[in-house]
């Protein structure tokens, strides 16, 4: 479960390693941005986001074990073989970076992503760690910092991760493909792991019904 991210990491170091032991082609300066942030995130994601990721393998970690149990061998491959597929989808922007990055120099439109990148890891970072100081009080809501704005801060950032790795991702070669896996990121974000840690919290702390009517879902601009 904590490595749950690591295989993305691990392809595009592979792909990295097999790029310049082939010699195929030089590494552009929009490729080693994206691996840079990239690498950062998956890093972090080691030591975060234990429930959401919980909440996104938890159906799928059922069956497995439910087809170990009763040895369906072509079932465990296939469990396995859609969560992957979804993984790459979700990171294809950063995918077409890597292997059709275009342009050796990088533009202002890279550079835009590369800060709502960085806000957006700023963003996750700082709000795990609200989360996790408060977190020796177990029977309150977090009320506090970027949770008073927002009640799901550390998604909203992960959110403007994605979307910033998607802007520099349009300055690669044919990259508009990619933004078919940005929109199924937003969807399994907003449409799946949001309303799904929302339920688990309602059931976990009384007054998160009060704590919902007074921060919004998303976050307040007034």
């Amino acid at each position: 479960m904590r490595f749950l991210f690591m295989p993305i990491l691990l392809t595009f170091l592979i792909g990295l390693a097999l790029q310049e032991y082939m010699e195929t082609s030089i590494f552009s300066n929009r490729q080693l941005l994206v691996s840079i942030l990239l690498f950062a995130w998956c890093l972090k994601s080691i030591v975060s986001y234990n429930s959401i990721k919980i909440i996104l393998l938890s159906s799928v970690l059922d069956d497995i074990k439910r087809a170990i149990y009763k040895k369906t061998y072509f079932k465990i491959f296939n469990l396995i073989f859609k969560v992957s597929l979804i993984q790459l989808l979700c990171f294809s922007s950063a995918l077409s970076t890597n292997y059709l990055s275009g342009s050796q120099h990088l533009k202002f439109s890279d550079l835009t992503g590369f800060v709502i990148c960085f806000i957006g890891l700023f963003i996750e970072m700082l709000s795990e760690k609200e989360l996790k100081n408060y977190s020796l009080n177990k029977t309150k809501v977090v009320e506090s910092g970027l949770w008073s704005i927002s009640r799901n801060p550390n998604l909203i950032g992960m959110f403007l991760f994605f979307f910033g790795i998607q802007v520099i991702a349009l300055n690669a070669i044919s990259a508009f493909w990619s933004i078919f896996g940005f929109f199924l990121t937003g969807l399994i974000i907003f449409k799946n792991l949001i309303p799904s840690m929302e339920n688990a919290l309602m059931d976990k702390f009384p007054d998160y019904s009060e704590y919902s009517k007074r921060v919004p879902k998303l976050v307040r601009f007034k």
